[in-house]
């Protein structure tokens, strides 16, 4: 796969950097994935909705992971880690997309 752990695909799906995504965002990503047997509203039914329609990181990441995750404390650090290291995961996903990089800043 593209992502090496859940924080990634996390990441690359929050557009806005502020810990969420939204309907719009998980719409996004997965259009631009191509995924097959995935819906926008598979996911946002089995997963931890605010009363504003977003999902917090550590709800996604307790929701759609495929490996271990770690104390709470654990966690926070690594997604931290990842977070900080966003632009290297937005070009690791087009260089996976699309066969090339991104381009520019």
């Amino acid at each position: 796969g593209v992502f090496d752990c859940v924080y990634e695909a996390f990441v690359v799906m929050d557009s806005d950097g502020d810990d969420y995504v939204t309907r719009a965002d998980v719409k996004r990503t997965l259009a631009r994935m191509s995924v097959v047997g995935a819906s926008v509203d598979q996911v946002m039914r089995e997963s931890k909705v605010s009363k504003e329609g977003r999902i917090h990181w550590i709800d996604f990441a307790r929701q759609f992971k495929w490996h271990t995750l770690g104390s709470g404390k654990e966690m926070q650090v690594l997604y931290a880690a990842i977070k900080q290291q966003r632009s290297a995961c937005l070009n690791k996903f087009e260089v996976w997309r699309t066969g090339r990089g991104i381009t520019g800043g």
